[in-house]
């Protein structure tokens, strides 16, 4: 296991249960972690502070994680290269070209926590 150095980490999830089990974990590994239900929350926080990573859903009312993404392409090319992304939907071709286009990591719920932590801690050794 990589050993890992305190990170901020922001979760944009709209399910309330997600994002407090993510930043359980996520915290219990030492990163600060910050919480935000949707993606025009997310470009707010991200307005005023910065983040090493950015765990998204790709599924949300209001703006969609996929939205949250292509805005940050190209508003803030750092901060998308830094997205993880999470999804509950099923797999559709459109989803699944997505998520192969964006070239980003994304795990599929349900996850397990040790899913989580691999898949942060291979994003910040990759960083």
């Amino acid at each position: 296991m990589i050993s890992c150095k305190e990170r901020n980490v922001l979760i944009v999830d709209d399910e309330p249960t997600i994002r407090t089990i993510l930043a359980r974990i996520l915290s219990g590994k030492g990163h600060q972690t910050h919480t935000v239900p949707n993606g025009k929350a997310a470009l707010t926080e991200l307005a005023k502070n910065v983040y090493d990573l950015l765990i998204v859903d790709l599924k949300m009312f209001g703006l969609s994680g996929r939205k949250l993404y292509e805005t940050l392409n190209e508003k803030n090319p750092d901060a998308a290269s830094k997205v993880i992304f999470i999804t509950g939907d099923t797999m559709t071709e459109e989803t699944n070209d997505f998520l192969v286009s964006s070239g980003r990591p994304y795990l599929a719920k349900p996850f397990s926590p040790n899913d989580i932590i691999d898949i942060v801690e291979k994003e910040f050794a990759a960083q």
